[in-house]
């Protein structure tokens, strides 16, 4: 059997399905391609997320088969063909592009998508809000780390830690899920977030199911896996989502770029993850300042809007801090000093938050 699929189309499922993959297990590698209710479907997973898009329309297949990532990427490089052409022989799968022939055996097993019952009703969404969650939710988490996902009837919110950061997306949206909360691995949604540019549609609908969190996106479809939240999971969202609403005690508003070239320079100063870092704040000025071994160092920021005066010690990532500051775009964000004993940092719009604990308070 023989059949074509766009040279174009492939190159840019590729850039997406390696993003969804990533480098943790080699042995995910590979595009499972099989025949699904008349269409040529291609499936490839991290472990977790599972996506499936249909390719082409065919009414058959003699037996489904599997090309491995990189040399499909491989004859695709520096290679000008409308379509790659693949032939499904007795014992061989035959792929030619241009001058270039691939042959490998027919594989024994081929991993595809099940279908799963849904637990909850369907609700439409944007990819972008949820990418936007899980980017800013998995910010300051370590690669062994959960993300969790809690969803409301009116608000969805998405939350990490490593310990001493809280990092927090809020989008506020009516839903058809009430009371859903679970845990994400960390690792898999950082490769939703970077394989998101490439994909090309922005309205999802959204269900949650015993096997994962189901996302339609057009013709395609993904599964997230989740496991239960640990009661630490839980106090955690409680947590986070009661500081963010408190009200503050101080409220300081700086332009962004001046606090994260303040940021970009700690970085370069302080090697380590987390460094106490001496914060003392005036109506005009906040001065950031840390010492090590063989300095001292301080940077001034000035300030939009400042209290009489204010000394915090911190103890954080500046790198982290930078990564949090990396997503917000509007010009101005807010600092804010809650029950005198945390530092909230957030966008003006009132959807991204940092929270740190501070280790001393003097005003």
């Amino acid at each position: 059997m023989v059949f074509k699929i766009s040279s174009d189309w492939l190159n840019r499922f590729l850039k997406v399905a390696e993003k969804l993959i990533g480098n943790i297990d080699p042995s995910f590698k590979k595009i499972n391609f099989y025949h699904d209710n008349g269409n040529l479907k291609a499936f490839v997973t991290d472990g977790c997320i599972k996506f499936e898009t249909p390719v082409i329309n065919l009414m058959g297949l003699p037996y489904d088969f599997i090309i491995p990532l990189e040399p499909l990427k491989l004859i695709l490089k520096d290679e000008k063909s409308e379509f790659v052409k693949f032939e499904l022989k007795e014992k061989q799968v035959v792929v030619n592009f241009g001058n270039q022939t691939l042959a490998l055996p027919t594989p024994d097993k081929v991993n595809r998508w099940e279908n799963s019952r849904k637990n909850t009703e369907i609700f439409e969404w944007k990819l972008s809000e949820l990418v936007k969650l899980l980017d800013i939710g998995s910010i300051v988490c370590r690669e062994e780390d959960y993300v969790t996902l809690n969803i409301e009837k009116d608000r969805i919110v998405c939350l990490g830690s490593d310990g001493r950061h809280i990092a927090a997306g809020i989008s506020m949206c009516k839903t058809s899920i009430n009371n859903f909360s679970g845990c994400i691995p960390y690792v898999s949604a950082r490769h939703i977030v970077k394989a998101s540019e490439g994909l090309k549609t922005e309205n999802i609908s959204l269900f949650i199911s015993d096997s994962g969190i189901n996302i339609t996106l057009g013709k395609a479809r993904l599964m997230l896996c989740y496991r239960t939240p640990e009661p630490f999971h839980l106090k955690l969202v409680e947590f986070g989502t009661r500081i963010i609403s408190e009200t503050s005690d101080e409220k300081i508003l700086i332009k962004t770029s001046d606090f994260r070239k303040a940021i970009t320079k700690l970085c370069s100063f302080v090697k380590r993850e987390s460094v106490l870092i001496n914060c003392s704040i005036t109506k005009e000025n906040m001065e950031l300042s840390s010492k090590g071994e063989s300095f001292y160092y301080s940077f001034k920021v000035p300030l939009l809007k400042g209290p009489e005066s204010t000394a915090i010690l911190l103890k954080f990532s500046p790198l982290k801090v930078r990564r949090f500051l990396s997503k917000s775009f509007s010009e101005e964000f807010v600092f804010e000093i809650v029950r005198k004993r945390y530092v909230v940092l957030k966008r003006k719009k009132g959807d991204l938050y940092m929270i740190m604990r501070t280790e001393r308070l003097e005003t």
